[in-house]
């Protein structure tokens, strides 16, 4: 669990603090606080216990730091890493920021190994090995004609099944394998034909290299050239865009390149899949901070945790269907609603205040909208709102 704190100065947060981590630290195995928590621990005060009394009583460290918060000739820690294992904690300090803060920027290096797949033992024919011949044979000699007898189609299905899974048994019988990864999702069966095509073509030019050899495996693995080129669109990422950084490059690529491509289903469809999946694991442990969290927070986070999935190697992305447009727009639109804390369902947001405050502005006379007088503004609505009511007459 990764979390960043700041409490608002002289708050009393640390029952809520205390609440909160008590409910989810069981949930993780590592967990690291960083940020303003706004209390000073170079001073013995109330506020400084109270903050170690409740790092000790989770179980948790605070690496020592100098002062980080630097004002005049006042100098006070209040910004502190808290873990849940400081042996993990490889190195810790903080720089200074003098031109834009008044608080150092504090940093940790967190030693955590990614855990690797458990191998899992599979069962799998192999037909590399087969000796047809003897398959042939075998076949040949099998009693067929008892399927002839059999009084229901069910019942033929049956016997069929059963002598091919004998002949299989015997020239084919299933052998455990241990893989120790999980396959590539995207690596279809035709694909690996593909490239099993491209191998025994290379094997064949080293074995033999002569120009006809070298062909045959240069259009194996190669894509036409003038399919390649694109018209490149920009779409932009945000409202006002002035840099090259605020555009999403689209590739609009050939006609006939898009009809390839279905014909041999290839698509960006496992690609924006994985990225959703990404987006939704990464949004269910940010929600629980939701309420939590100010504004400008969230919005780093979703910069730096959120975004960076979507926009990674867009620049590769060709020009993506319709379906697989709008269910990126509603993995931007998921960030919005994460920012701003607005529901999913539209009647919800309907109600919601600033729908309601727009809804009831443009109800408003042009007259009284046009007011340049606060005091004169506030006199006019309450006269149009109380003869709206038949309160005082027109």
């Amino acid at each position: 669990m990764l979390g960043v704190v700041y409490a608002p100065p002289n708050s009393d947060y640390f029952d809520a603090l205390e609440q909160l981590l008590d409910t989810h630290l069981p949930e993780y195995e590592h967990a690291v606080l960083m940020g303003d928590f706004n209390t000073c621990l170079l001073q013995h005060n109330v506020r400084s216990r109270k903050l170690l009394s409740l790092t000790t009583s989770l179980n948790l460290h605070i690496p020592k730091l100098d002062p980080t918060h630097h004002v005049n000739d006042s100098h006070t820690l209040i910004d502190h890493i808290i873990t849940s294992n400081k042996e993990r904690i490889a190195s810790h300090g903080q720089f200074t920021a003098s031109g834009f803060s008044h608080h150092d920027l504090i940093f940790a290096s967190y030693k955590l190994k990614v855990p690797k797949p458990k191998p899992k033992i599979i069962f799998q024919r192999s037909f590399a090995r087969m000796d047809q011949e003897k398959l042939a044979k075998d076949a040949a000699n099998t009693d067929w004609s008892q399927i002839e007898g059999m009084d229901s189609i069910d019942d033929m299905v049956k016997c069929f099944n059963s002598l091919v899974t004998d002949l299989l048994v015997r020239h084919a019988p299933l052998h455990p394998v241990r893989m120790k990864r999980p396959p590539a999702p995207w690596l279809t069966a035709e694909i690996r034909r593909q490239m099993a095509h491209r191998d025994a073509l290379r094997r064949k030019h080293k074995k033999d290299p002569s120009e006809t050899n070298w062909n045959h495996f240069k259009r194996a693995r190669t894509f036409p050239l003038l399919w390649k080129y694109a018209f490149m669109v920009p779409v932009p990422k945000i409202s006002d865009p002035v840099e090259f950084k605020h555009y999403r490059p689209i590739s609009i690529l050939p006609f006939l390149s898009k009809v390839l491509e279905r014909l041999s289903n290839l698509s960006w469809e496992l690609q924006v899949s994985e990225v959703s999946r990404k987006i939704y694991a990464s949004m269910h442990g940010l929600k629980r901070l939701q309420n939590f969290l100010p504004y400008s927070t969230k919005v780093t986070l979703v910069n730096s945790l959120l975004l960076p999935i979507i926009d990674y190697a867009d620049v590769c992305y060709p020009d993506l269907t319709e379906e697989l447009l709008d269910k990126l727009d509603r993995l931007l639109n998921l960030c919005i609603r994460y920012i701003f804390g607005l529901q999913h369902n539209v009647a919800g947001y309907s109600d919601s205040f600033t729908v309601t405050a727009v809804r009831l502005w443009n109800k408003l006379p042009l007259d009284i909208r046009q007011t340049k007088s606060i005091d004169l503004f506030k006199s006019k609505v309450r006269l149009h709102y109380l003869q709206e009511q038949n309160i005082l007459p027109n």
